[in-house]
């Protein structure tokens, strides 16, 4: 009867344990798993606002401006995310320029910074302007 007792705590051990592993796994793709993708920002400048932290409280001498940019990637899918760029003397995105930026399924991971519309693939410059 031990026997069996051990079998089964290790059985759900292991299982536990694969359990644990596989959601690690998925929240990493969801969160750092990035693949590069490009955007254009919309015409109209967002306002420029004091910075808050995640407690809500202001930031002493930091503004942000608050983006919700449609991403393309390099295979025409799309991704809505918001994006906050702030700093002490930070300066919006120009409008109607192309950003590319590494973007995983829920943030930005790198970027976004400007980039020529010649250097994007075509395909892709395609669909940004249909969804701009």
């Amino acid at each position: 009867m031990k026997k069996i007792s051990l079998i089964i705590t290790g059985l759900l051990a292991v299982a536990l344990f694969i359990g644990f592993g596989i959601q690690v796994a998925q929240y990493y793709d969801n969160t750092y798993a990035a693949t590069r993708s490009y955007t254009k920002v919309p015409l109209e400048v967002p306002k420029r606002e004091k910075t808050k932290d995640y407690n809500g409280k202001i930031v002493t001498g930091s503004y942000s401006y608050q983006y919700h940019f449609k991403f393309v990637n390099g295979d025409g899918e799309e991704r809505s995310i918001s994006f906050e760029l702030s700093g002490d003397n930070v300066e919006p995105f120009k409008p109607g320029e192309f950003l590319e930026a590494d973007i995983s399924k829920t943030r930005v991971v790198k970027g976004p910074s400007s980039i020529e519309k010649d250097k994007i693939p075509k395909t892709v410059v395609k669909v940004i302007e249909k969804i701009q």
